[in-house]
C-alpha cells in the first residue's frame, strides 16, 4: 500500500517558518493559528482523496471502484 505522508508528517504549524517575535503578537498568532488549521484541513483532505485511488485504502470511493 502507498505511503500517504506526502511532504509533511506532523500537524501544520506555520509559525515555525517565521521569526519568533511575530508569534508573540496576539493578532499575528491568531492569524497563524487559523491559517495553520485551514492548511491542516486541506492536507488531510488531499491524503483522503489520494487514498481513494487504491482499493485497499478506499472508503467513500469504494463504490466508484465497484462501478468501474
Amino acid at each position: 500500500m502507498a505511503d500517504f505522508d506526502l511532504l509533511r508528517r506532523t500537524e501544520v504549524d506555520l509559525s515555525r517558518y517565521l521569526p519568533q517575535f511575530l508569534a508573540e503578537d496576539s493578532h499575528m498568532k491568531a492569524s497563524l493559528d487559523t491559517l495553520s488549521w485551514e492548511h491542516e484541513k486541506v492536507r488531510q483532505a488531499v491524503i483522503d482523496v489520494a487514498k481513494q485511488f487504491f482499493v485497499e485504502s478506499a472508503t467513500w470511493g469504494l463504490s466508484l471502484w465497484e462501478s468501474f
